[in-house]
């Protein structure tokens, strides 16, 4: 499993580290808006990490279709939570 991580992420570095950088700027984003929800903030890093073992996981074809998912359930999440907490 290991192995066959690393050479994935050998394969297709540039792309990955794209990935990671995009995904840094939403967490800085995601942490200004959320500042206030702690809650809030400490699921957006769970979802993160899920992000993270995704795209380790799927090869690049499933990954941008996983990552628009995520983005969809992350925006619904926030609007909740924004919402629920006046």
């Amino acid at each position: 499993m290991m192995k066959m991580k690393m050479n994935m992420t050998m394969k297709k570095k540039k792309t990955t580290m794209m990935m990671m950088i995009m995904m840094m700027m939403m967490m800085m984003m995601m942490m200004m808006m959320m500042m206030m929800m702690m809650m809030m903030m400490m699921m957006m890093m769970m979802m993160m990490m899920m992000m993270m073992m995704m795209m380790m996981m799927m090869k690049t074809t499933t990954t941008t279709t996983t990552t628009m998912m995520m983005m969809i359930t992350f925006t619904k999440i926030i609007v909740i939570g924004v919402v629920t907490n006046p």
